[in-house]
């Protein structure tokens, strides 16, 4: 199994200070990731909101972790793509993959309602189609030497998306799903890596079936790459791991709430779900985030190798958790959880 520090900051000014020393602990902390034995560093991109918004140019982030750790994979989790010429983006993660010496794992979907869309002035409706279509449109670019393109929402004349990507016939591809079946059976088809939120979304281990079914149907060879994202804290002692994650998970709650309230969100009642049910005790109790202790953390790890998910991206720094615990919690996955598991 693949193992990942992930970004995805809700960012509590009170706690995270100014961005200069949020984005040197995110540093720091990638350092520590590496040293700890994790293989790839994930960062996802959020606009104007406080729930991931520290991070709206993922492809800027990685492009310095990527001359700071020289062995770390570098992923996006998610590039949003209807925010974006899809050509733009197919130019910046091609040199992001040059000047990692290709360690780009390209992931890509539409993100939440808010992420964006009203400020940019683009409408949600009708994003996951033009998703859709500039992914195609993307890996066309990386694929072939010249091309042109003519879509519903997009088009180019002939040309040649410079500079190439080192990783041939082009960089991995993920997308990420939710809930909609068509959805898992469409990436399955193309031939696409997968992305799952199992905690907040608990149908993903059924979905995932429809995934590789669809798949192999289409004739892609192996199973495919699945990758499940959780935030995480564990320390020595259950105790403690509540003292110094039960605030920031209350921060991040808060957070993600409003993400989901937007009738455009199309998830209705997960707005009432994060705020009422997803409390400390439940997520430990269900075991639906690795809070705790190594053991809990191992043993929901064990659960997802069950059904196939082959990375695990850790979201460790979240509603503004101390920095000195979070370095802790990476050291203990890094010497008790990830040599139990290989």
């Amino acid at each position: 199994m693949d193992f990942g520090y992930y970004i995805l900051n809700t960012y509590v000014p009170e706690r995270d200070g100014p961005a200069a020393s949020l984005y040197a602990r995110y540093l720091e902390q990638v350092d520590a990731a590496a040293a700890a034995g994790f293989d790839t560093v994930w960062a996802t991109e959020h606009h104007f909101h406080h729930f991931g918004g520290m991070t709206p140019s993922p492809q800027l982030l990685l492009t310095l972790i990527s001359q700071r750790v020289p062995r770390l994979r570098l992923g996006t989790s998610v590039s949003i793509l209807p925010l974006h010429q899809p050509l733009r983006i197919a130019e910046d993660f091609a040199m992001l993959d040059v000047l990692s010496g290709g360690r780009l794992e390209f992931g890509a979907g539409r993100g939440m309602a808010l992420s964006g869309y009203e400020e940019l002035g683009i409408e949600y409706a009708g994003s996951q189609d033009r998703m859709k279509e500039a992914i195609t449109l993307i890996d066309r670019a990386w694929r072939e030497p010249t091309f042109s393109f003519e879509g519903r929402y997009y088009r180019c004349p002939e040309l040649t998306v410079l500079p190439r990507p080192i990783q041939q016939p082009c960089p991995p591809i993920w997308i990420t799903s939710s809930l909609d079946p068509e959805s898992f059976r469409w990436i399955g088809e193309r031939g696409y890596d997968l992305m799952i939120l199992p905690w907040l979304f608990p149908v993903a281990e059924q979905r995932v079936q429809l995934y590789r079914e669809a798949r192999a149907a289409a004739g892609h060879a192996g199973p495919g790459r699945i990758m499940a994202m959780y935030p995480t804290h564990i320390a020595d002692t259950a105790e403690q791991a509540r003292a110094e994650a039960e605030p920031g998970w209350r921060h991040w709650r808060r957070l993600l709430a409003p993400e989901m309230a937007t009738p455009t969100a199309n998830r209705p009642g997960l707005t009432a779900q994060v705020q009422d049910a997803m409390s400390y005790d439940f997520m430990v109790a269900e075991r639906h985030v690795p809070f705790g202790t190594v053991e809990e953390a191992l043993g929901l790890v064990r659960w997802l190798e069950s059904f196939g998910v082959t990375h695990v991206g850790l979201t460790f720094h979240f509603g503004g958790v101390d920095h000195a615990a979070t370095l802790r919690a990476i050291e203990l996955w890094g010497s008790e959880v990830l040599p139990r598991v290989r």
